[in-house]
């Protein structure tokens, strides 16, 4: 079972948040905590891509916003920002017009073609329909996986019946057990949907792409590393293979031991997300294996 972080806890005694405490991963924590200086949109970044309901994150988004420190075009940002989380998760629990709910329900089995990360990320075991997320929420909530259970991933499109295929899925979430219950963790939002919904592209766009940089590692190159997310049974251990350093630009390549079911013999974790445009994030689920 996964636990959220203790906002309260992230709330220095000046009123600031202490966005390095959303990071799982200790061992990366106390280096970016020690080596790097985030800027506002990747401390956005990093509230956004963390494992912790979205109610939570709104939470922290809007301490954010009482930094101090911030420019007036900073604060009107993340305001902004919030606003259009607000307006998408609105359309999820109180859509406008009729929408079907299609799940699929996402755990690792035994699979021996593939490692236990390509296992967590690609098998959908079940798909279901609903008229409403309340109806799945309902129907789920008396399922709560037992500890030595493996945690389920709910992959969830909203559809919007009798429109094209361009337009008919614009909203997407994940959910999962998080303090007890089901918690939406993940969201995105076709940015076209979002431009109807009055919100610039500037906005829209801004989480299709990370906008995060290339940092540095506690792990020298060479070192043994390991990946696991809360889906998977067992980690992924493998050699990290880093680079750079110049203007703070830095290539991270992850080699598996087990390579079954990757695409290539490396995985590529310099943009800090364990696969580009996952929700999984180097500051959570990659620490050392030495």
């Amino acid at each position: 079972m996964i636990e959220s972080v203790s906002l309260n806890s992230l709330i220095r005694s000046n009123g600031e948040l202490d966005v390095y405490g959303f990071m799982r991963s200790k061992e990366i924590q106390d280096y970016m905590r020690q080596n790097v200086t985030f800027s506002l949109k990747e401390k956005i970044f990093i509230i956004l891509n963390s494992l912790n309901p979205y109610g939570l994150k709104l939470e922290a988004l809007k301490i954010l916003s009482q930094d101090k420190e911030l420019s007036k075009d900073e604060k009107t940002h993340i305001l902004y920002t919030i606003r259009y989380l607000e307006r998408i998760l609105q359309e999820i629990y109180n859509p406008e017009s009729p929408i079907i709910f299609a799940m699929n329900e996402c755990y690792t089995v035994e699979n021996k073609e593939l490692n236990e990360y390509e296992a967590s990320i690609k098998n959908n075991i079940h798909t279901w329909y609903y008229m409403s997320y309340q109806e799945f929420l309902n129907i789920h909530k008396d399922y709560m996986p037992e500890d030595n259970e493996h945690l389920p991933r709910y992959e969830i499109d909203l559809v919007y019946p009798g429109k094209n295929w361009l337009e008919n899925n614009p909203i997407g979430f994940s959910a999962t057990w998080i303090d007890g219950k089901i918690e939406i963790y993940s969201i995105c939002a076709d940015d076209k949907w979002g431009e109807n919904q009055s919100f610039k592209s500037s906005i829209t766009e801004y989480f299709w792409c990370g906008k995060i940089g290339r940092y540095g590692l506690p792990f020298p190159t060479g070192s043994k590393i390991k990946l696991q997310t809360p889906f998977m049974k067992a980690p992924l251990i493998g050699t990290l293979d880093s680079s750079g350093g110049e203007y703070n630009c830095w290539y991270h390549f992850f080699y598996p031991e087990d390579t079954r079911g990757c695409r290539c013999e490396f995985m590529d974790i310099s943009y800090q997300e364990i696969n580009l445009c996952d929700t999984f994030t180097v500051f959570d689920w990659v620490s050392s294996a030495e």
